[in-house]
């Protein structure tokens, strides 16, 4: 049984944060290349960006002003990845996950309220990865309007009163009961991991041949042969799975010879 759904917590320093927002956006990283994946921004970056630059400013301004030495900033916003379990991305569509968002965001302006900080949506960045896992990525400001560090977000209250509003409000959304929600056995986790690998050698074989621009029967027989085995997952041995890994190391060795175009799995 969870008490709140995940929540992961990371500072992000000023120097790195656009690079993580690349990041988030990139739908060609090697993290976001799983079956079906979509990326979704629901917050305006150029908006987002501005508001933080224009913080920065007064801070630094207000750092010269006071002359009284110590750190620079350092920080300029918080990390929260606000995750679902995989077994939800059958019962949550992209649209219910904007809900979410939306509703999330206001609620985040709330909690800051209750830390005497007066912030608005469009000082969160949000994005969405809708794939096995659902999951949202926020970046919430480090800096008030005046340029002034938030110190209370850094409190454990404030996470704490993040993960418990987040579990709430995707329980109202998705009609579900976190209380009552069972996490798979090992067993059944490392089921469902064989599952994805044999999906994601799948498309690898049909994108070769979309590649190729040819049917090659050796790809369609590897197609057919792991389809089969998605079907009986249950009955999946090591020995059939050292199997299509031993095909595809034979592909991959035979195309490096060839010097033909190979896209990684």
């Amino acid at each position: 049984m969870l008490k709140n759904y995940t929540v992961i917590v990371k500072n992000v320093d000023i120097v790195k944060e656009n690079n993580l927002i690349n990041y988030l956006v990139n739908e060609r990283h090697r993290n976001h290349l799983k079956k079906d994946t979509k990326i979704i921004e629901f917050s305006n970056r150029k908006t987002y960006q501005t508001h933080n630059e224009n913080k920065v400013k007064i801070n630094r301004n207000n750092y010269i002003l006071n002359g009284k030495g110590g750190k620079s900033l350092k920080r300029i916003s918080k990390s929260y990845t606000f995750n679902l379990p995989k077994s939800y991305k059958s019962i949550v569509s992209i649209e219910q996950m904007r809900q979410i968002d939306s509703m999330l965001k206001r609620h985040i302006t709330k909690i800051y309220a209750d830390f005497n900080i007066d912030i608005n949506t469009d000082e969160i960045y949000s994005v969405l990865h809708y794939q096995d896992n659902p999951h949202l990525h926020l970046l919430t400001p480090y800096l008030d309007k005046n340029g002034k560090v938030i110190r209370q977000i850094n409190h454990k209250g404030f996470t704490s009163k993040l993960k418990i509003t987040f579990s709430k409000i995707v329980d109202k959304v998705l009609n579900q009961d976190i209380s009552k929600y069972q996490k798979d056995s090992p067993e059944q986790n490392n089921i469902n991991k064989v599952k994805i690998d044999l999906e994601r050698l799948k498309d690898w074989y049909e994108d070769l041949m979309r590649i190729d621009g040819v049917e090659t029967t050796f790809y369609k027989n590897q197609i057919i042969s792991i389809d089969r085995m998605i079907k009986d997952i249950d009955n999946v041995s090591d020995k059939d799975m050292n199997r299509i890994y031993k095909n595809v190391e034979k592909v991959k060795n035979g195309r490096k010879i060839t010097k033909m175009k190979t896209p990684t799995i």
